[in-house]
């Protein structure tokens, strides 16, 4: 599934959606539509040479071979905006050697005299490392208008250990680095916007091996399915599972949506940068078997190289499906159950059997 992005991520089908985390901000995206196409035009030229580093008062600008420009204060804890080719959105966040553990304390930015409370999730949160914190939405808005002609910059947060810190940064040089990123991309006299979460990278999921790499362009196709909620609107959004499942490639299991006792996912085997999306075999009274591209309280357990799903068919699981998929350089379906009929009898999934495979050679 390596389907072409469009270059104009604000206009996005999906980003529609997240209007909730920007309200406000599509009227001025047509005026931005011009720069961008321009930078993207000129990117094969720019991007053939070196990073390019300029230092401006407390801040140093870059913009690397692959045209990702970012403007950093500090050392640890590290203040950071970052703008990527394929999108028209600054990204705010700081990077910390303790990170916050989630809903301790809502987090704080104070710009000279004037304070913006974030709540977390949809207006905050790590994506990508546990340490690196992001800002999102209105708000993010209101606090890169103000940086830009501030003087300081303080952000409050809790550290691992539910103790709340106060991270001061400097803005001297802030404006001069922004405007020559602006040079790089080609992007001068566009209005500097923020709010969306950040390119290419996932909520951050603690459990996750740090090792592995999940390509952007996967996360960015799964936001731009219209049939999944964004991941910032979902009580399982933060719950993504990437896994190796052998040298080449990686399961990943996004989150898609949520109810009351179900919450289902997309499954995904990548391959290096390339990803694909998988079907699987279901079964119900009124359909009998089908395909589906979503699993419902799905997990993958990387020693027995199962896939395994559970879907309720109401809150005490008396009745509904369970799959059970190996990992043989596919995922072979190995046991499906299925009991149709909420009776309230039973153990909660214990539903009769409506297929085995046959035995297998182990490899």
């Amino acid at each position: 599934m390596t389907e072409h992005l469009p270059v104009l991520r604000a206009f996005q089908p999906a980003a529609a959606k997240r209007a909730v985390l920007f309200a406000g901000f599509f009227a001025r995206f047509a005026r931005l539509a011009l720069g961008l196409l321009a930078a993207v035009i000129l990117l094969p030229a720019a991007a053939t040479s070196g990073q390019e580093e300029r230092t401006f008062g407390t801040w140093t600008a870059s913009c690397a071979p692959d045209f990702v420009c970012r403007a950093v204060t500090g050392i640890e804890p590290r203040l950071r905006l970052e703008r990527h080719p394929l999108q028209s959105f600054w990204e705010l966040a700081i990077e910390v050697s303790s990170p916050p553990p989630p809903y301790e304390q809502d987090p704080t930015i104070d710009i000279d005299e004037t304070s913006e409370t974030f709540g977390w999730y949809d207006e905050s949160g790590p994506y990508g490392a546990a340490n690196r914190f992001y800002f999102m939405g209105a708000k993010a808005q209101a606090v890169l208008d103000r940086m830009v002609n501030g003087q300081s910059a303080t952000i409050h947060l809790a550290d691992a250990d539910r103790q709340r810190q106060a991270y001061s940064f400097s803005l001297r040089g802030l404006a001069a680095a922004l405007l020559w990123i602006d040079e790089q991309q080609y992007l001068v006299g566009n209005e500097r916007l923020t709010g969306v979460p950040p390119y290419g990278l996932l909520p951050a999921n603690i459990d996750m091996d740090p090792s592995i790499v999940v390509p952007a362009a996967l996360v960015e196709a799964h936001r731009a399915d219209e049939t999944c909620e964004p991941l910032e609107d979902l009580p399982n959004g933060r719950d993504s599972q990437v896994e190796r499942l052998d040298d080449e490639r990686l399961v990943a299991i996004l989150p898609c949506g949520a109810g009351a006792y179900n919450f289902s996912s997309k499954v995904y085997v990548v391959t290096g940068g390339e990803f694909k999306l998988q079907h699987f075999a279901e079964f119900a009274d009124h359909q009998s078997w089908h395909t589906s591209d979503q699993l419902v309280n799905a997990w993958y357990d990387p020693a027995s190289r199962e896939l395994v799903s559970f879907n309720k068919g109401r809150g005490i699981a008396d009745c509904g499906s369970s799959g059970t998929w190996r990992w043989r350089n596919f995922f072979r379906l190995e046991e499906y159950r299925y009991k149709g009929e909420c009776d309230a009898t039973g153990d909660p999934g214990e539903f009769p059997v409506v297929y085995t495979a046959p035995p297998m050679p182990e490899y």
